[in-house]
């Protein structure tokens, strides 16, 4: 920041410094210098969302909850930028006390795609308006079809226990952070990691307990085989985060990748012991030591797995398929012809469902 402020002396277009120059106003807390700074971002690229994205909430900062949405009013049009427009109009709408127009606004954001943090937000909305049991309903229709996400698991088993989820975005630098969480995650998927990784460290700078960010930024640098550096931002996931368990997971993983062996299975030994409802660790436990060649160790680990699953699947047939390897490759030759016979009747029971 403070290189922007000298870049900016002489280049006051220069489109990063004055990105920089809004990002340290809203560290502060300044709204009034946000709105200020935000009109000389140049209107174009990614400051096309970028630009009335900050606006709104140095608007939202000032009590100008009109004037926000009036800013996010700018982004439409615009197919690409359509969900964002929806999700900040519902936080927009839910910061400024106006629930109908919130849950309209979430609505229309599920309705586009169902996204995880989406689903965090809308039941936290729903639980914090005095709706638990909907929220439940709806947290659990969604765990239907992602059983094993940590995050929407840990929110449901909270309102159950009763719990009041915290503020979702307490204010309006936290709905910034959640602004350049939102890029950060998009242009991950897209593959541009390089400004995917420069939005979530600042979604991570505006608020740092945000461990989705740092999940997002770790998976971009995984992406790239920075296992090292991935790793350590995954370690700043604390133990009490719903992001946890993967946050272990892939540090585990990325040892192995930094041939780090002993490590990694002594880390993931641990999980499995720690978690015996889960197949996770045990997975990526087989895939570690079949990598190394421990072929015999790697089928213990498979085999614990498929203990734990209680009715097998179509899509079990890979972990089925990689055991039936390991087995054939320690020399395990009687039980890899067992296992062919598993196998084969999991193939005909996908051939039923195809029919």
């Amino acid at each position: 920041m403070t290189l922007a402020q000298r870049v900016l002396a002489t280049d006051p277009a220069n489109a990063n410094a004055n990105l920089l120059n809004v990002i340290g106003a809203a560290k502060k807390g300044d709204y009034a210098a946000i709105a200020a700074a935000v009109q000389k971002m140049p209107q174009q690229g990614i400051n096309r969302l970028i630009a009335p994205g900050l606006d709104a909430w140095a608007q939202v900062g000032q009590n100008k909850p009109d004037d926000a949405l009036a800013s996010l009013g700018k982004l439409a049009g615009n197919n690409a930028y359509e969900p964002f427009l929806q999700y900040h109009s519902a936080l927009v709408n839910w910061q400024a006390g106006r629930t109908d127009k919130a849950e309209e606004a979430f609505k229309r954001t599920l309705t586009a795609g169902t996204g995880v943090r989406q689903m965090q937000a809308y039941g936290s909305f729903l639980a914090q308006t005095g709706r638990t049991q909907e929220a439940v309903r709806a947290l659990r229709s969604y765990m239907d079809v992602q059983p094993n996400d940590e995050a929407i698991a840990s929110l449901l088993s909270a309102l159950e226990a009763g719990k009041k989820p915290d503020p979702f975005v307490p204010d309006a630098r936290a709905g910034m952070a959640e602004l350049f969480y939102g890029l950060a995650t998009s242009l991950t998927v897209e593959n541009a990691f390089g400004p995917a990784r420069n939005y979530a460290r600042i979604a991570i700078y505006l608020r740092p307990d945000l461990d989705g960010a740092k999940s997002v930024l770790a998976t971009g640098m995984e992406r790239e085989e920075l296992w090292a550096q991935a790793n350590e931002v995954l370690g700043a996931i604390p133990a009490s985060s719903p992001f946890s368990w993967d946050a272990r997971n892939r540090i585990a993983v990325n040892l192995g990748r930094l041939d780090r062996t002993d490590e990694a299975v002594a880390m993931l030994t641990r999980m499995a012991d720690e978690r015996k409802d889960r197949t996770d660790a045990l997975m990526n436990l087989g895939d570690i030591l079949r990598g190394k060649e421990r072929f015999a160790e790697a089928a213990k680990a498979y085999d614990r797995a498929i203990e734990r699953m209680p009715k097998l699947a179509p899509d079990d047939w890979v972990v089925l398929y990689t055991r039936g390897t390991v087995l054939e490759r320690s020399g395990q030759w009687e039980r890899s012809e067992e296992h062919t016979s598993e196998l084969q009747s999991l193939r005909h029971l996908v051939c039923r469902l195809l029919l």
